[in-house]
């Protein structure tokens, strides 16, 4: 007894059991911390597995719930921050991407591409100063990473620093050869800086691998515009340029180059059909009145020459008025007579946008004034006219036309229920049409 005694008064043996008693608590406490972190995240894994599944079965809305409730249980899930802005970018609501990929960002910045996805995300929201600190971050975690650079060419011709662009999309073309778009930029931006020979051969490429991509013959046709260019330099530009506008009768360039064209070689009714046809597509641009009423004048028509330098003048008025009106009413927005002679510029200008929100601001500020009313009628008319146009030409399968009117009330009444329901409509007939034509091309194939 004695012994036993003297053996657990031993301080080595005390000295022992508490070490003993020391690891087995760790151990509790260890095996207890995992068991409550395994617990923990058991529902959180879940929700993230559950999202997955659910976009893979095509219920996008789902798999966002999901992924939002692992978040609430864990706001620090690197995974579903992820899941939650790629989704977020191919749904286009970039609010949320922007977001998801900026907390990503922060929890874990070395997430492979998470600095150009959150550029991306940024630039759709014309968030220039996020996209240029993710733009720059990208490249320094990956200096060949294509969207960050797609993006920084962009914000290097916005700088105006064409040279550095140039080099940027140069750089994009050797990493993506084969990649007909980022040719297209290249040889645009090439095309801009007058740097014929080096876009020459790849208009080529882009032209025979999409044939029917309108803007390559223009910047082909300009390569040969030059100073000293041959009568068949001029006859290939020519060739090229109707090549363009048969693909596309909207290409603005194609069709101003080849306006210009005509009056290098003193074709004066060819010339003023083109630019009349400009002048119809965009009225508020005195380029084209400036250069048609020169083509008037040396074509001998000194009355329609006169009538486009005074359009020129009424554009320019209506310009300086709108910056008087549009300073005015930062400063006095309830201001009756501004808002009244805002809305009835831009409703007689061509793009309207906004006309309702001056000319409604009118009317509530003074509901039985004869101006406001009168206003008001001039604009539903308008609307009305543009509606009923529109409508018809959709009953009558001109989706072209019935796309152009429902655009301008769209301008004149974007909020109108009326306009919604037009706008549906006409994105219903054009997906309509594109299925029929996708099924038309599709290839017959013979009975075995």
């Amino acid at each position: 007894m004695k012994i036993a005694k003297a053996q657990s008064d031993d301080p080595a043996m005390r000295c022992k059991r508490g070490l003993l008693i020391l690891l087995t608590t760790l151990c509790v406490g260890f095996w207890g911390f995992n068991f409550w972190q395994h617990t923990r995240q058991a529902p959180i894994r879940r929700h993230i597995q559950v999202g997955q599944d659910h976009l893979k079965a095509g219920l996008g809305a789902a798999a966002e719930a999901e992924w939002q409730l692992a978040l609430h249980l864990d706001a620090q899930n690197v995974e579903a921050w992820e899941l939650l802005g790629d989704y977020s970018a191919t749904t286009e609501n970039w609010h949320q991407a922007q977001r998801a990929f900026l907390q990503l960002s922060q929890l874990a910045p070395q997430t492979p591409r998470v600095w150009s996805r959150l550029a991306v995300a940024s630039a759709h929201l014309n968030d220039e100063s996020a996209t240029r600190q993710a733009v720059e971050k990208a490249l320094q975690q990956d200096a060949n990473d294509i969207d960050a650079l797609g993006l920084q060419a962009t914000l290097l011709a916005r700088d105006e620093k064409w040279e550095q662009q140039l080099e940027v999309l140069r750089r994009l073309g050797q990493l993506q050869p084969d990649n007909l778009k980022i040719a297209a930029q290249l040889a645009d931006a090439l095309t801009a800086a007058q740097k014929f020979e080096e876009a020459r051969p790849l208009l080529a490429k882009i032209i025979t691998g999409t044939p029917d991509f309108a803007p390559a013959y223009a910047m082909r046709a300009e390569g040969h515009l030059t100073a000293n260019a041959t009568a068949q330099q001029l006859n290939q530009a020519e060739s090229d340029l109707r090549k363009s506008l048969s693909l596309g009768a909207e290409q603005e360039k194609a069709r101003h180059l080849l306006a210009q064209l005509y009056v290098r070689r003193q074709q004066w009714p060819q010339a003023i059909i083109q630019y009349q046809e400009l002048l119809n597509r965009h009225q508020d641009k005195t380029i084209y009145s400036s250069e048609l009423a020169s083509v008037y004048q040396k074509a001998g028509k000194r009355r329609q020459a006169l009538a486009m330098r005074q359009r020129v003048a009424l554009i320019a008025q209506r310009r300086d008025l709108y910056d008087v009106l549009k300073s005015r009413l930062a400063n006095d927005p309830n201001n009756f007579e501004n808002n009244l002679q805002m809305g009835l510029l831009l409703l007689r200008s061509p793009q309207p946008l906004h006309t309702d929100e001056y000319i409604g601001k009118a009317i509530s500020l003074r509901p039985h004034d004869p101006r406001a009313k009168a206003a008001v009628r001039e604009l539903e008319t308008l609307y009305l006219k543009h509606l009923e146009d529109g409508l018809k030409a959709l009953r009558q399968g001109n989706i072209k036309k019935a796309d152009h009117e429902i655009s301008r009330i769209m301008l004149l009444r974007p909020r109108d229920k009326r306009t919604i329901e037009a706008v549906q409509q006409v994105t219903q007939a054009a997906t309509k049409a594109t299925n029929q034509m996708n099924f038309l091309r599709q290839p017959v194939l013979a009975p075995s």
